[in-house]
This record gives structure tokens, C-alpha cells and sequence, in this order.
């Protein structure tokens, strides 16, 4: 039997580490063309190459690559350290040009093989090509870092001696495979390289470089190699071993398995970046909150010593004052002031009540917001039944209103009031998480006047949840969309995570005023985004049974009623091999019995008492004014308790509804129409 291994590390059954140890012993990041070597070594097979110049020196390694082959290798090097220097002074075959390119290339001599690995940009691989084109027509020309992040990017080694006005704005923050956008927890250059700001267009990156060359010489051919940031390869059709070099290299640059494996060596690659960005935020969180408990403890002990002082001082005055009374004054009898009893208001600016302390913006906005969306479920029954249903596109999704793009006072022009102007400032959580940052930065700088439902706790949260679920969950669903405030969180999940965003409501003009402000906070995401008109559980008869292959997360903040979201809970039922689980907000909502605000209940409900769930959002504490009844439908907050559940639907056990029911005794009964 024969057994040919090839290149693989396999070990034995008595060593079998080995593959182990020599993974470990690798770079986290493999970036050095050290790592093409046997692709070198096909060029050097195919074509006599006596000099090499090499344009950006890492270490010395590579160049020594070349010199084993047989060349005399001239290294380009701008300003080359003095451990490089060491290295290519100990060896004679290496010769350190200490210079610009393209600039030296004219005082080296003609190369029969030139590598371009220096300042990755267009104007300085476009002027490298252009001369080694026209001085240097049989040569074979490699390009390293021809694929993402340079090959449609700009990257400008600082200080840059491009001229201003063949350089891109840039920036010190990096890409990211996960979106599109640049971040701070990105491929970035500490200081050593800049970004440019935009990907793609005119002049921008080296692979655009090579395409404009190539239009212009229009004899000469190109090819890459998709592994290790992208090995390009150019040669003048007609020269020397041309035919031959391509040939050689085809099961290379022919490869679906190179680019599978480069694309997910990238994509794991800044997933490290962004966990390690992460984690030192973390660490700088902790550091400060280190340096505030011990700044506390110091006003502490010094507040201490101080009422020590005051409390022996004032003892001294009593006895004194004691000595000289002749007769002992008479205590006189205090009234406690309890203070009034608050209310909660809807204005910008409440009044501090007398006796606790007055409620941020935060918690009076979220409660005012859910009082308006109360008024609109007091009625929702009817609403549905009687006017919602008859309308042509109740139970199918609806198409964008092209007259809503950038349509100024969105919330005018469809009729929703806006009462509190609650807005939930998610950059509180900046540091914690980077795609969870440009959800933050992108939802503050949209120009649209709104109010959200929910905290921006609840908001970090669910986007927590999906973070830590994307790799098994394929869709998202956001039900009860009100202005779309999760729907632009969730949304901003979109791209980064490669999910699907569904927005469900009974009511069009909702679900028209989220996804215009979805569009304007992420315009890229709305090709995966959809606008489902109908209650949830129409969307699980007509949507979710069909979709096989959807593996789904819920957010529930529509309905309050505890009737409703039995409903909507016991649909999911019907495809709960389709959902991986769901997030309900307002589970510590109470007021009027007449709204039966009991979506904790309901979860207990369908449940059991002993659930397994992870709390959502934020916490009040007892006292807080939004713990007590306000003056809109007597709705309040219960003190201590979760904004909100999720609850996973993994081993989760059902009490309801019974397996003999159908879905179809949960839809809605359409009535006469309204009026």
C-alpha cells in the first residue's frame, strides 16, 4: 500500500502533536511572502532570473529566499532598522538600497524579476508598474497584497510621500470583513499606516493599479493566487517563459479551495482583532472603575474623619450648653414631611418630586413611549379585526414607499405623534463591543425625529443575544416595530453577521417609518430587510412554516395584552424547530387592569414558573417615579425587575398550547369592517 501524505504535517500514532506544534509555532497572522516560497521557486524553475529587485523588506527572510535561488537581490528599503540592516550587511548576495520607489528604481540595474511589496497605494504601485513596464518589458513582475484589505484600499505609510493630491482622505481606524464600514477594532497600523476612508471608486488600491496598467499596456497578462492577502503575477505576453510561468502556476491561481480557506482565514482574523479590541476596553473599564472605587474610598475615609470631627465637636457644645441651662429645655415634638406623592409626566422637563429623586429623561421617555403604544393596543383588537384585516396587504409584505426617501418630519408626514422624544443613547456601551459602536455612532448621527420604546440597556442586551447566537440563527424578526428603534439595532446586525431582518406589525405606518429610518441608519442592509404586515401569528401561518431552512430569533414588543401574547407565544409553537428563541420586552409593565399588562404571566404561562431565561434591560429601584402608577392608564414599572426575557427554545418545555390545537385557533377573526 502506498501512502503519499504531500506537504501535510500528519504526526504518528507516537508523535501525535505534531501538526499541533507546528501550527503553534506559526504566526496568528500570516502576512510574510516568506510563505510563497515554493511559488518562487516555480518562477525561478520556469525562467532564469539573475537579479532581483525587491520593493519593501521584512526581515531579511524573504530576501534570502531569493538569493538561494540563484539571484543578486537589491532591497529597497526607505528606512530600514538596524536589525535589518544587520541582517543584509552579513550577507553579501543582498544589497540594501536605502530609498524611495518608484524613485530608485532607474539607478538599479534591469531586474529579471521584481517584487512589489512597499507602499500599498495606487499612485505609488501605478507609478512602479508604469516604469517597470517601459524599462523593464521581460520581466515577471510579483504584487504582493493584491486581494482585501489593499487590493480596493489605500493604505499610506507614514509619514506618506504621497502628495496630497493623489492621496485619499484617511483615517487611523481599519476594515473589518464583518461590515463594511472602517473601526477602531479593525486591520489598523498603530500609528505605522493610514486608511483610507472609502473603499473601491477611481484610483483607490493596489488591484485597481494593476487593472488601470493593464488597460493601458494592454499586451501584458495577470493572474493571483488567492491565499495570504493575494499574490499577484505579471508578465508581458511574448516574454521569456510567459506561457510557461502561467502554467506552471494554474493549480494555484485556479484554486476554489485557496479562496475558500483565504476568505475564512481573513474572517477569523479580524474577529480575533475585534475580541482583543474588546477585551482591552474591558480592561481600561476596569482600570477606571478601579481608580473610581479607590478615589470613593478616599472621600470616604475623609468624609468619615470629618463627621468624627463634627460629631465630637458638637458633643462638646451640648455638654456646655448643658452646664448652663438651669433648667432642662422641654423636646419639642418633629412632623415628619413624607413630601406629595409623585406622578409621572410626560413633559420634556418633570418636576423633582418632594421626598425622592427625580427620574432621568431615560425612564420618564421609555415609560411616556410605552403609554402611547398602550393607547394604541387598547384597541388592537378591533383594530385588527375590524380594520387592519381589510386591507389588501394584510398577511403579505409590503414594498417601500419611494415618496418617504429623506421625506423631512417622517413622523408628519404619516400621522404619529411623537410625545416624550425619547431617544436611548446607545453610546453608553462605546468600547464594549465594535459592531455594536457603529450601531451606536450610525442611530445618533440619522437626522429623523422619532422616540423609542425601550432603554438602551434592553437594546445592548438583545444585540448581545444575537451576537452570541449569529452563528446558528439566520433570521431576524422584530415584532411590534412602533419608530423602529430595535428594528435599527437589529439591523445594524444585518451585514456584520450575514442575517436576515424581518419587521412585523399590525399597522403599515409603522412598519413604513422603521424601515425608512433602518434605511437611512444602514442603506446596505436593506436588501436582506422585509416589511411583514399582519399580527405574529399570521406571519408564522404564512411566513415561518414555509421557510425550511430559517432558523430564527424573536424580539416581541408588540401587543401587552396577556390574551395577545398567549397568542403570539403559542404560534411560535407551530414552528419551534424554526426559532432559536425570543426576546420579550415590558415583562415588568403593569397598570389598569383593563390593559391586563401581564407579558411575564404569559411567559410563565406558556412556560412554567420555573423557566429558564436571561433578564433584558434595564432595573428600577423601588421608589424610582416610574415604580409608581402615572396619570396615562395608571401604567407603572415594577420595581427590581427585568425590562425584559430571553428566553432560548432549546429544551425549553411547552404547558401550552396542548399538541391536538392548531395554529389556526390563534389567528385573528376578521369582523364587519370599522364604520
Amino acid at each position: 500500500m502506498t501512502r503519499d501524505f504531500g506537504a501535510a504535517v500528519t504526526g504518528s500514532p507516537d508523535d501525535p502533536h505534531e501538526q499541533a506544534r507546528t501550527a503553534r509555532e506559526q504566526p496568528l497572522l500570516l502576512h510574510s511572502m516568506a510563505v510563497f516560497r515554493e511559488l518562487f521557486e516555480t518562477i525561478f524553475r520556469c525562467r532564469d532570473v539573475g537579479v532581483v529587485v525587491e520593493v519593501g523588506v521584512e526581515s531579511g527572510q524573504v530576501s534570502a529566499v531569493y538569493a538561494d535561488l540563484g539571484a543578486t537581490v537589491h532591497c529597497v528599503e526607505p528606512a530600514p532598522a538596524d536589525e535589518l540592516r544587520a541582517v543584509l550587511d552579513g550577507d553579501p548576495r543582498l544589497n540594501l538600497v536605502e530609498g524611495l520607489s518608484p524613485a530608485v528604481l532607474p539607478e538599479l540595474p534591469v531586474a529579471d524579476l521584481y517584487i512589489l511589496d512597499g507602499d500599498h497605494n495606487y499612485a505609488v504601485v501605478r507609478e512602479e508598474l508604469a516604469w517597470i513596464m517601459a524599462n523593464a518589458p521581460d520581466a515577471v513582475v510579483v504584487l504582493h497584497d493584491v486581494l482585501w484589505p489593499c487590493g480596493r484600499r489605500d493604505f499610506y505609510y507614514q509619514p506618506s510621500p504621497v502628495p496630497p493630491e493623489d492621496a485619499h482622505p484617511s483615517t487611523s481606524d481599519g476594515p473589518t470583513v464583518w461590515h463594511d464600514d472602517l473601526t477602531p477594532a479593525g486591520f489598523v497600523g498603530d500609528g505605522a499606516y493610514t486608511v483610507a476612508e472609502g473603499a473601491g471608486g477611481p484610483r483607490n488600491g493596489v488591484l485597481t493599479a494593476v487593472e488601470d496598467a493593464l488597460d493601458e499596456a494592454g499586451d501584458w497578462r495577470f493572474q493571483i493566487v488567492p491565499a495570504v492577502f493575494g499574490f499577484g503575477v505579471l508578465a508581458r505576453t511574448g516574454a521569456p517563459a510567459t506561457d510557461a510561468v502561467f502554467e506552471a502556476l494554474a493549480p494555484y491561481t485556479s484554486s476554489r479551495l485557496l479562496a475558500a480557506m483565504e476568505n475564512n482565514r481573513v474572517a477569523l482574523y479580524t474577529r480575533v482583532l475585534q475580541l482583543q479590541y474588546e477585551a482591552a476596553a474591558r480592561t481600561d473599564d476596569a482600570t477606571r472603575l478601579t481608580e473610581t472605587v479607590n478615589a470613593q474610598q478616599q472621600e470616604i475615609a475623609r468624609l468619615r474623619s470629618e463627621l468624627d470631627r463634627s460629631t465630637a465637636e458638637l458633643a462638646a457644645r451640648r455638654r456646655e450648653s448643658q452646664e448652663h441651662r438651669e433648667v432642662p429645655a422641654r423636646p419639642r415634638r418633629r412632623t415628619p414631611n413624607w413630601g406629595r406623592r409623585c406622578r409621572i409626566s410626560g413633559e420634556r422637563s418633570p418636576p423633582a418630586c418632594a421626598g425622592r429623586p427625580p427620574a432621568g429623561r431615560d425612564d420618564l421617555g421609555v415609560i411616556s413611549a410605552r403609554t402611547t403604544l398602550q393607547e394604541r393596543e387598547s384597541t388592537m383588537t378591533d383594530y385588527v379585526a375590524s380594520v387592519a384585516m381589510h386591507e389588501k396587504t394584510w398577511g403579505t409584505f409590503l414594498e417601500p414607499d419611494p415618496a418617504l426617501e429623506d421625506a423631512e418630519n417622517l413622523h408628519e408626514r404619516l400621522g404619529i405623534p411623537i410625545l416624550s422624544g425619547h431617544h436611548a443613547d446607545l453610546t453608553v456601551f462605546k468600547g464594549h463591543n465594535s459592531v455594536f459602536d457603529r450601531i451606536a455612532t450610525r442611530a445618533k448621527d440619522v437626522n429623523l425625529a422619532y422616540e423609542d420604546q425601550c432603554s438602551a440597556q434592553h437594546y445592548y442586551d438583545v444585540f448581545s443575544c444575537v451576537e452570541r447566537e449569529h452563528g446558528t440563527v439566520t433570521r431576524l424578526v422584530d415584532v411590534g416595530v412602533f419608530m423602529g428603534g430595535s428594528a435599527t439595532v437589529l439591523a445594524g446586525c444585518v451585514e456584520p453577521m450575514g442575517l436576515e431582518l424581518d419587521l412585523v406589525d399590525v399597522n403599515p405606518v409603522f412598519l413604513q417609518f422603521a424601515r425608512e429610518r433602518v434605511r437611512r441608519v444602514f442603506p446596505r442592509a436593506m436588501t436582506r430587510v422585509r416589511m411583514f404586515h399582519g399580527d405574529l401569528p399570521t406571519y408564522v401561518a404564512r411566513v415561518l412554516r414555509a421557510d425550511t431552512g430559517t432558523r430564527a430569533l424573536i424580539h416581541h414588543d408588540g401587543a401587552h395584552d396577556f390574551n395577545q401574547v398567549v397568542k403570539d407565544l403559542s404560534s411560535l409553537y407551530f414552528a419551534r424547530d424554526r426559532i432559536h428563541g425570543v426576546a420579550l420586552q415590558d415583562t415588568h409593565l403593569r397598570g389598569e387592569i383593563g390593559y391586563f399588562n401581564f407579558v411575564d404571566a404569559a411567559v410563565y404561562a406558556m412556560f412554567g414558573v420555573d423557566v429558564k431565561y436571561e433578564a433584558l434591560g434595564s432595573r428600577y429601584p423601588e421608589g424610582s417615579p416610574v415604580t409608581a402608577p402615572n396619570q396615562w392608564n395608571g401604567n407603572y414599572f415594577l420595581a427590581d425587575t427585568p425590562e425584559g426575557m430571553y428566553v432560548p427554545f432549546d429544551g425549553v418545555k411547552w404547558k401550552y398550547p396542548h399538541p391536538t390545537m392548531e395554529l389556526e385557533t390563534f389567528l385573528p377573526v376578521k369582523a364587519p369592517p370599522a364604520g
